[in-house]
This record gives C-alpha cells, sequence and structure tokens, in this order.
C-alpha cells in the first residue's frame, strides 16, 4: 500500500495573548475543528506555536492564513462567528499578508480596496449589496481620520425615503421622524467610539448626523461626508450633494442599486457613477455577494437575487 506524503508546516502567532489564544480556539476548540473539516487538515498547538498537517498543501497554507486572520482579527477583543463562517466559506477572501494602513480590520480583498480607494479619491462610490461592510467601512475611515486630526468634522447624511415610507406621512416631530432612517449610522459609530464620545461629538458638533435635505446650501470644507444608501438620492439630490464638498474634503457615497425605493426615477446613484466614473479623484469600488460579512444565510439570498436578475 503506497504511503501518502503528509505536508507539516509549523509556526507561530504573535504577540502570545492567552486571552486572544481562547478566543480563536474557540469553546473545546470548535474553531480549530471547523478549519479542519472545511479544508481536511490537522492542526496542533500548543500555546501560539501551531503545527497544520494534510495531504494537500494548498489546503495547509489556507489553513494557515485563515488561523493568522482570526488571530489578527480577536485583536479586538471579540471573535464573530459571521467572521468565522464567512472565512471558511469563502477561502479566496483570505489573505494575511495584506494589512490596510488604517487600523480598520478588512475581511477580503474587496473591502481592502474600497479603504484604499478611499485614502487616495477625492470622492468614493461604494456599491454593493447589504452586508460587505460598506457603511462601515466609510465610517471608520471618516473616525481615522477625525481621530489623526485630517479633518474637523464628519457629516453622515441619509436619504428620507425607505421602505415606501414618506416622512410627511409618519406619526411625530421632524426628529422623531427621521431618527429611524438614521439610526445604524449612530450604530457605526457607537461602535467605533463608544457612546459617551459619540454623544459628545453630536452636541459640539464635530459630528452631525441628518437627512440628505439639510445638505441644501452649505459647503463641507475639512469635513468627512458620507452619505447612506445613495441609491434612493434621486439625480438632482445626488447632483446637489456631490457640489457641497469644499477644501480639505472627502466624500464617500455608498449604496445598493438593486434596493432602490424611488418610484417611476432612475436611482442618483446609477447617474453619478456612469457620469462622473472617468473623473481621476473619483473612484467606484464594487462588491459582490462574495463580500457578504453577516449571516452565511444572507450570502446565498443575496447571490440566488443575482442569479434571477
Amino acid at each position: 500500500m503506497p504511503v501518502i506524503n503528509q505536508v507539516v508546516k509549523k509556526f507561530h502567532l504573535n504577540p502570545i495573548d492567552n486571552d486572544r489564544l481562547i478566543l480563536l480556539c474557540g469553546f473545546n476548540h470548535e474553531n480549530i475543528k471547523k478549519i479542519e473539516i472545511t479544508f481536511d487538515v490537522i492542526i496542533n498547538n500548543r500555546s501560539n506555536h501551531f503545527k497544520v498537517s494534510g495531504q494537500v498543501e494548498e489546503n495547509v497554507e489556507i489553513a494557515i492564513s485563515l488561523i493568522i486572520k482570526l488571530y489578527d482579527l480577536t485583536e479586538s477583543g471579540h471573535l464573530d462567528s459571521d467572521q468565522i463562517e464567512m472565512l471558511l466559506n469563502c477561502p479566496q477572501s483570505i489573505d494575511a499578508t495584506v494589512h490596510s494602513k488604517l487600523p480598520i480590520k478588512v475581511l477580503n480583498a474587496q473591502q481592502q480596496s474600497f479603504i484604499d480607494d478611499i485614502q487616495t479619491h477625492d470622492i468614493s462610490f461604494g456599491v454593493g449589496p447589504s452586508g460587505t461592510g460598506k457603511t462601515y467601512l466609510a465610517v471608520a475611515s471618516a473616525v481615522h481620520a477625525l481621530r489623526n486630526n485630517h479633518i474637523k468634522k464628519i457629516i453622515l447624511v441619509r436619504p428620507a425615503l425607505e421602505a415606501g415610507e414618506k416622512i410627511g406621512y409618519l406619526p411625530g416631530d421632524m426628529a422623531e421622524k427621521i431618527n429611524p432612517y438614521l439610526q445604524p449610522l449612530y450604530d457605526a459609530l457607537y461602535e467605533l467610539m463608544g457612546v459617551d464620545k459619540v454623544n459628545k461629538a453630536i452636541e459640539t458638533k464635530t459630528i452631525e448626523i441628518n437627512i440628505l435635505a439639510f445638505m441644501r446650501g452649505r459647503t463641507f470644507k475639512n469635513s468627512f461626508v458620507i452619505i447612506d444608501e445613495a441609491q434612493n438620492c434621486t439625480s438632482p439630490q445626488m447632483k446637489m450633494a456631490l457640489t457641497r464638498i469644499g477644501y480639505g474634503s472627502k466624500m464617500v457615497i455608498v449604496g445598493d442599486h438593486t434596493q432602490s425605493d424611488l418610484v417611476n426615477q432612475s436611482s442618483g446613484l446609477d447617474i453619478a457613477i456612469s457620469v462622473l466614473k472617468k473623473i481621476p479623484e473619483i473612484s467606484v469600488s464594487y462588491f459582490d455577494s462574495q463580500a457578504v460579512v453577516r449571516h452565511k444565510i444572507v450570502q446565498k439570498i443575496v447571490q440566488a437575487y443575482e442569479k434571477k436578475d
């Protein structure tokens, strides 16, 4: 009976941190077991020293890259099961050698490309399905710029049209009407900065969160402007918003052109990209279903709709 050669590779993780190693391995080593089953390898470790063996060298290399990537993610003190599932189901997104110039954790090459475009362009479009991290990465880039004094203000806006509802028909005063639309922007900021710091920044108007219409008539200098859910902007609204950018500012526009709530109108997002994509200072980054980082069923849902369309 022929002897099958085993590929055996050893490596170690730095810095040594027992809490991070516990997060990496999971309860009863469940995360390690998932990697072993997915890539048909055997993983042994003693503290931060690991040995991975298997019959297919490529699988061994992928398993090592995944372990390194997951350990990198544990630096935040948390390892999301969805992150693990995404990397297991989409190994092509694993790139342990790529590190953003920013202290922002990226989970795949599409996210890395978007981050790079934001840093090197005045205006950046991020287009793709829900769950790809577009808004979070834009907000994280803005927070980084603010902390490093590259800008003085963060401006986050959304058009006030979603899911067939119109502001005028909703109960409550204006603040009560618009807050549900803006909550995802608050959520991203709270995660990145903490509730107290966000609230203080809002009080001092270092951070402004509002509906798109409030941009009219203003020029934003030394600011980081983010337009979220941009597929719900009409073409005149998009033109108005884009022309608000002033000296020392960046603007990021994110949206999913397949989820526009506009009725009998073309999305201003699509028109803007078509008209502006050849301007050197403007970038367009596209995300697809492979970049979805929510529950794995979300990726399957997005793929199913992509096939239908």
